[in-house]
Formats: C-alpha cells, sequence, structure tokens
C-alpha cells in the first residue's frame, strides 16, 4: 500500500510540474508574439519627388522706371522640359508679396506654352494666341515682358539667344494680330534676343535691374 501511495505522490507531483512548464511556455509564447502592423503600413509608400530650383524674374514697376526680380521657384526634376516649366511660373505666379514693388502681369495668365526648345543655342517659345491678348497698362509692358523671359532663360547655360513664337509663327497674323507688333510695340520684329554675358553671370542673382 506503502509503494502505491508513492507512485501516486510522484505521479500527481509530475503532472503538477508538467503543468508548470505548459503554463510558462504558453505566458513566454504571449509575450513574445509581434503585433501584426498596421495596414497602412504595409502599403508601398510612394517615392519623393526630387524638386531643382530655378529662377523666375518678375517685372516690378519702380519710380525709376521698370526692373525685374528673380525668386526661386521648385520644379519637379523628373519635368521633361525644365526651362518651360520656368516660364509658366513667369506667367502664372508673381513675387513674394511686399518683398519689392509694384508688380505688372505682364502676359496674360492664361497663356499657355505650348513648346520650348532650344537648338545650337536658339531658345525657341511658342505660346498660344492668348499672349497676343495682353492687356496694356503700362507702355514698358512689352519690354518688360520680353526682357522676363529672356531673363528667365538666360539662366540654362545652352541658350544664347531668344525667340518668341505665337503658334509656331513668328512674324504674320494669330487670331488677326500681327505678331511682331506685339501689344503695339512692334517689339518682336527686333528677334532674335541676344543674351549677354553679363545676363549669365547674374543669372543665380536674386534680383535684376534693367
Amino acid at each position: 500500500m506503502g509503494e502505491i501511495n508513492k507512485m501516486s505522490f510522484r505521479f500527481s507531483r509530475n503532472r503538477f510540474s508538467l503543468c508548470l512548464i505548459l503554463a510558462a511556455l504558453f505566458i513566454l509564447t504571449a509575450c513574445s508574439r509581434v503585433p501584426d502592423p498596421p495596414a497602412d503600413a504595409m502599403k508601398p509608400r510612394a517615392p519623393q519627388k526630387q524638386q531643382v530650383e530655378v529662377l523666375v524674374y518678375y517685372p516690378i514697376i519702380g519710380s525709376d522706371g521698370g526692373y525685374m526680380v528673380g525668386e526661386a521657384r521648385s520644379v519637379p526634376s523628373s519635368a521633361k522640359n525644365i526651362p518651360k516649366s520656368a516660364i509658366e511660373h513667369l506667367i502664372t505666379g508673381k513675387p513674394t508679396k511686399g518683398s519689392h514693388g509694384p508688380y505688372m502681369r505682364s502676359i496674360n495668365p492664361d497663356t499657355k506654352v505650348l513648346d520650348l526648345t532650344i537648338r545650337k543655342g536658339l531658345a525657341t517659345v511658342d505660346f498660344n494666341r492668348v499672349f497676343l491678348d495682353a492687356k496694356v497698362i503700362d507702355d514698358r509692358q512689352a519690354d518688360l515682358a520680353v526682357a522676363a523671359i529672356v531673363k528667365t532663360l538666360s539662366q540654362f547655360p545652352k541658350v544664347k539667344e531668344v525667340m518668341i513664337a505665337v503658334e509656331g509663327k513668328t512674324s504674320g497674323k494669330v487670331g488677326g494680330k500681327d505678331i511682331e507688333d506685339l501689344w503695339g510695340s512692334g517689339l518682336l520684329k527686333k528677334q532674335p534676343f541676344s543674351v549677354s554675358s553679363k545676363e549669365k553671370e547674374t543669372g543665380q542673382n536674386n534680383g535684376s535691374k534693367q
């Protein structure tokens, strides 16, 4: 009888030890379990777009005449035509408020840049016909508009001269308006416009008086 009691005691003790081991394993497993990441973390993140800075020269009306001020604008480095993007900023944007004199929007903001090519040093910027529809409010407007286009393009090393076209034409009429007349100034008869070495040197400055 004593032998049976000893066996029963050993069996109970072994069963108790087994239960302790199983409980310990359960606790360890529960503690070491790594929670699943949130659903958003599983989604691939879109790569951040790299930006490059270009200088855009805006016309300003000063007491001693008109001049231009250059301000940095960001353009995606993946843009197929960075000079074209710079001119688009010139048309639709404006300089920082309060940092300069009165800003004159010299180009109709609805103007579209159809194309901009650079071949053998000649940059040709082709606008749609809205370019000819600017509201003339100052006799310096045409000079400042052309100067802003030329100055903005001067920062690109390959550009030596600038030509302005309207829907593929540099002379004649588009929509009943004479291209070379440009708002009554006759300025585009003088094309192409040369980019001076001085403009190249100041192409990285923040401002440029004309």
